[in-house]
């Protein structure tokens, strides 16, 4: 049985409009993130945070099911 989350991560192509799009259309709130090697943001979305990652390695993102 599923209890909670601790985090979800999403792949996007452009930070930006995800930011866009999470924050404004969504209503999310953006939270402080810690600095990390890859770019990103941070949103809380119910208790979790929901983080939207650009590409990681320079390319394509992993294949998602």
């Amino acid at each position: 049985m599923l209890r909670g989350m601790h985090h979800v991560s999403i792949a996007v192509d452009d930070l930006e409009k995800a930011r866009a799009f999470y924050g404004g259309v969504l209503g999310l709130a953006e939270i402080p993130r810690p600095v990390l090697p890859n770019p990103g943001r941070w949103f809380q979305a119910g208790g979790v945070p929901a983080p939207p990652d650009g590409p990681r390695g320079g390319g394509e993102g992993p294949p998602h099911p």
